[in-house]
């Protein structure tokens, strides 16, 4: 219940402060929606499990071979809140797989936050914060390990006015996870960075 507690105050307070900032205070226009989906790649993936911290390569792909990139996936959408700011669902997620004594391996973290975006100027150079249930898999080809938590992310990023109503978005992002299992095989935290080239369309 703690953990609850204290996800809603941080998403009430995503959505109220840069709100409360904007300059215009139209009302929520559900006939204003944007959609987005970008790729890219993962930097700085750490998570603790058994008091230890670990990487992928360190952790779950400890002796792989054939280990691919750390990708990295952004889906988004949702509607906008007024001329200077979107709200909506933001998917985000890192992996890394491999081969360790022939099997099938993989660490992969998942976000799946409420987000605001803010864009001070209404386009072009935009910040965003978020928060929500996060998840996370590890399978080193003989075990796999799923639990689930509570994420917070930040993030900026610039959309590159394309035609009409798209854009191409370069974006940073850096989110945290806290894990509630006591189970000592299971993560009780981690966290990740992400960069992303995405498409973006603003109705």
């Amino acid at each position: 219940m703690h953990l609850v507690r204290r996800s809603l105050v941080f998403l009430m307070l995503v959505l109220l402060v840069p709100a409360a900032a904007a300059q215009e205070r139209d009302r929520l226009d559900w006939g204003k929606w944007y959609a987005g989906v970008g790729l890219g790649l993962g930097t700085n993936v750490h998570y603790k499990q058994g008091g230890r911290a670990l990487d992928f390569d360190d952790g779950v792909l400890q002796g792989a071979t054939d280990k691919s990139a750390l990708g990295a996936l952004n889906v988004e959408g949702g509607v906008r809140l007024n001329a200077n700011a979107l709200v909506g669902v933001n998917v985000t997620s890192v992996a890394k797989s491999g081969k360790v004594n022939g099997a099938d391996a993989v660490g992969q973290i998942g976000n799946y936050f409420l987000t605001i975006t803010y864009f001070p100027r209404q386009e072009g150079f935009f910040l965003r914060a978020g928060g929500g249930y996060a998840a996370m898999v590890l399978n080193d080809g003989s075990t796999k390990t799923h639990t689930g938590g509570f994420g917070i992310q930040g993030g900026l990023g610039y959309a590159f006015h394309i035609v009409s109503n798209h854009y191409l978005t370069l974006a940073a992002d850096q989110s945290f996870q806290w894990y509630s299992s006591g189970d000592n095989t299971k993560p009780t935290r981690s966290n990740f960075g992400a960069v992303y080239v995405s498409y973006m369309y603003r109705h």
